[in-house]
């Protein structure tokens, strides 16, 4: 071997040592920054008035005699900080830290909102946004209803809202609600009853040709509905849990129902012409959630297992059993842009089913906590079947980014913070919709591929309230121009 040989061996012999000596060096310091962990001392709150310091505190990822390694503790605190501010207890959450040798102190800042609130009900009951805008523009207000609500959230400091409702008008309403977070602390097992009476002189009966047909009484109701159930949750960590409902449903129409059917068979709406439905029904849900802020959701994903219910033949009149699942994520392309995703599927198993306990696209109440059956394109019509499945995509662009708005001339201090946003949006909607329930005629929108696609502008105001604005087109080229209040994929 000649010297240049040997030059260039050594030469590469030092290089060597030189690389695996960085990355043992590399791998060293990694492992000292990881490795170093803070004692959580103390937990201080400012700006809690009534609120109760657990309340809060059940909802941190870190608790005081907790040790965090340091590299963890900025994702662990804007965590915290998210699942304080999902409560909708407070206008502004501020988690800061001090260190005092390897002690780690943390400070919550809140600002509480407003925990009574008394309003006077003022609503068109229409089928959904669509109708209810539809009907201001034409004057049209005989399914204007009025009346008084009372809620009262934090009531205690606990985190329960008591609601109670009264109604005169289209229809007549009398209910009240209770939820109370952690009733039993130790098991972490939230409650919640409810219960509510209606009378209605009109009520959807069917659909022809996927729009909602009416039937309406002017002298005497036509349905008398009622609600009510007691539910648990168990709450299994800070994102996932399992939810048991057990109610009971009784639906009472008028013998005029006879006059709006087909040869006098009232089945199309009921399942039997006795003119009355009462049965028992549970649902069993899991969810587990890891969205950040959850009221307009850009980070994180949400799946949900659910089934719903009666009980046997015998015990009521009739027997019909759901299931399905829903999943959601939301993922931040950059600091303005954002993609989300979402799935529902929803199928009925049973022999006969009322018209009003199948699953609908195009009506604004769900029969599953948390989800969203709408169809964009789809806002005029009625579908309904007794399989119900969707996918959507939606692209977001951050005109204005949500964040927390100070308003300092402001005089009342639970309004002096408030969330604003501006994003534009494109979405695409896909779904469909089979129906095998006894009032299967109407069959335009039934096994076809349904689609709906456009764009929209989404608004975030005060106490997080969403107003979206979207131009969209379904899969027969009809477009228009809607309002909702509700997100699109939760």
């Amino acid at each position: 071997m000649n010297v240049t040989s040997s030059q260039h061996v050594f030469a590469r012999l030092y290089t060597l040592r030189g690389v695996v000596l960085l990355l043992i060096l590399i791998g060293f310091v990694t492992q000292t920054v990881c490795a170093q962990r803070q004692y959580v001392a103390h937990i201080g709150m400012v700006g809690v008035n009534k609120t109760r310091d657990w309340v809060i505190l059940r909802e941190m990822s870190i608790q005081a005699g907790d040790s965090v390694s340091v590299a963890d503790l900025p994702e662990i605190l804007e965590r915290s900080r998210t699942n304080i501010y999902n409560l909708g207890l407070f206008n502004h959450v501020a988690l800061t830290t001090q260190e005092v040798g390897q002690d780690l102190f943390v400070l919550i800042t809140v600002n509480e909102r407003f925990f009574f609130l008394g309003a006077p009900i003022l609503k068109l009951e229409e089928r959904n946004s669509f109708d209810a805008l539809n009907a201001l523009l034409n004057q049209d207000l005989r399914r204007l209803s009025y009346g008084l609500s009372f809620s009262w959230r934090n009531l205690t400091g606990r985190n329960e809202t008591l609601t109670f409702l009264g109604q005169l008008g289209f229809s007549q309403q009398l209910g009240f609600e209770f939820i109370r977070p952690a009733l039993w602390r130790s098991q972490n097992i939230d409650f919640n009853c409810y219960y509510l009476i209606t009378r209605r002189p009109e009520v959807i009966i069917g659909t022809d040709l996927g729009e909602p047909y009416w039937a309406r009484l002017h002298a005497t109701p036509l349905q008398l509905a009622q609600r009510g159930y007691v539910a648990f949750r168990k709450r299994i960590n800070l994102y996932q849990g399992f939810y048991l409902r057990l109610g009971y449903n009784h639906y009472q129409v008028s013998d005029s129902l006879y006059d709006f059917v087909q040869a006098g068979d009232s089945r199309w709406y009921l399942t039997n012409n006795q003119g009355i439905e009462n049965y028992a029904t549970w649902l069993w849900q899991y969810a587990a959630d890891y969205r950040d802020v959850k009221a307009f959701p850009l980070k994180g994903w949400k799946a949900q297992v659910y089934m719903r219910g009666t009980g046997l033949k015998s015990m009521g009149s009739t027997a019909f059993v759901k299931g399905g699942f829903s999943f959601a994520q939301h993922l931040p392309l950059s600091h303005r842009w954002n993609f989300s995703y979402g799935s529902q599927q929803i199928v009925t198993l049973g022999d006969s089913v009322p018209f009003f306990e199948k699953s609908f696209v195009g009506l604004s109440a769900n029969e599953f906590p948390n989800i969203s059956t709408e169809i964009r394109g789809y806002e005029p019509y009625l579908l309904s079947g007794t399989y119900v499945g969707m996918v959507k995509t939606e692209l977001k662009f951050a005109v204005i980014p949500r964040h927390i708005v100070r308003l300092e001339n402001m005089p009342i201090e639970k309004l002096q913070h408030t969330s604003f946003g501006v994003y534009l949006s494109a979405f695409l909607d896909n779904g469909w919709v089979s129906d095998k329930s006894l009032s299967n005629y109407d069959t335009r929108f039934t096994n076809t591929w349904l689609r709906g696609y456009g764009v929209g502008l989404n608004v975030i105001g005060i106490y997080d309230l969403l107003i979206r604005m979207e131009y969209s087109r379904n899969h027969l080229g009809q477009g228009g121009l809607y309002f909702h209040s509700s997100l699109p994929i939760k």
